[in-house]
């Protein structure tokens, strides 16, 4: 799909996430998807009257990110768009570097988004990253609802988060860019073949057959995964007798005639009800209690959530 501002505009509009006079922010790394974003929400962010700022994140990875952020900064002052530095170092580590760094910007960014009432929140995921978390999650042995990979709408610490590009390619991105002589900076991170998203990323670069295969599975898995949350929400109404902020109450007889699948689909919703969705919680680490819960009587724990078996019910608080 052309990326023009007409196409983002339906884009956005089939979100239907944002209310009148709203106050958005954009995460902005000073990259093209992210830069090409920011000054598209910028215009329709006049046109519907919201107020917008652009967080730019500098996380003291590189040596160069300080001014790699200030130049970003100015970048955008030159077209009077509002924007704050987020500063923080990062604590360095061998491994998983892309992930934590991602991680750890999401949270500054967030972080702020809460402090200042801020509940919309966009970022520049657009159809390649969405192939790569595919190709990487089926890697991992990821479940169906991992391999629905990332969605349009997300719900992280009572903030929405918004991906209006994902049905546009790199590409399209580029090209808008360029007509619309955006000057764009690059993350020289993004071509160290040491990271996998980058091999990932060479690699449906250089096949096109590989890319078209899994776009096509892609949008297979999307519709399935409907039915599939359909079927986990039925039989999570059904198991549950009781549920509040703080605790819930699972039917056990009920809990233990589940596939497995589905039970432990129904303890992670669960947890994610109680936990507010933590991003630190280790969701796999739920098997092992699944097992506990069917087998013995007592209280078990798992990351400070408690999860208690009686003889007729389950209690997770």
């Amino acid at each position: 799909m052309k990326l023009n501002f007409y196409n983002f505009k339906e884009e956005v509009e089939k979100i239907h996430f944002i209310e009148k006079n709203a106050s958005i922010a954009v995460g902005v790394s000073g990259g093209v998807d992210s830069l090409s974003l920011l000054f598209l929400l910028s215009k329709y962010a006049k046109i519907k009257n919201f107020k917008i700022i652009a967080l730019i994140v500098d996380h003291k990875i590189r040596l160069d990110s300080s001014l790699e952020a200030k130049e970003v900064s100015k970048y955008l002052d030159n077209f009077k768009i509002r924007n704050k530095i987020l500063t923080k170092k990062i604590k360095s580590t061998q491994t998983k570097i892309q992930e934590n760094a991602r991680n750890f910007r999401l949270n500054l960014i967030e972080d702020y988004c809460n402090k200042h009432n801020i509940i919309h929140l966009f970022f520049a995921h657009h159809l390649e990253d969405n192939i790569e978390t595919y190709i990487l999650r089926k890697a991992a042995g990821s479940d169906l609802a991992g391999l629905n990979s990332i969605k349009p709408i997300s719900m992280y610490k009572n903030i929405a988060i918004l991906r209006p590009f994902l049905n546009f390619s790199k590409n399209n991105i580029i090209e808008f860019a360029k007509k619309s002589k955006i000057n764009w900076f690059e993350d020289p991170s993004n071509y160290k073949k040491s990271f996998s998203r980058v091999q990932v990323r060479s690699l449906i670069k250089n096949n096109s057959d590989i890319r078209k295969n899994i776009i096509n599975e892609l949008k297979e898995i999307k519709k399935i995964n409907k039915y599939y949350n359909k079927m986990i929400d039925y039989n999570f109404a059904l198991a549950v007798i009781s549920i509040d902020a703080k605790k819930i109450i699972i039917d056990k007889k009920i809990f233990v005639n589940l596939p497995y699948e589905i039970a432990y689909r129904v303890l992670i919703n669960s947890v994610i009800h109680i936990k507010k969705f933590d991003k630190k919680f280790r969701y796999h680490k739920l098997k092992a209690i699944y097992k506990d819960l069917l087998s013995k009587i007592g209280v078990f724990q798992s990351q400070k959530t408690k999860f208690e078996s009686t003889a007729s019910k389950i209690l997770i608080f």
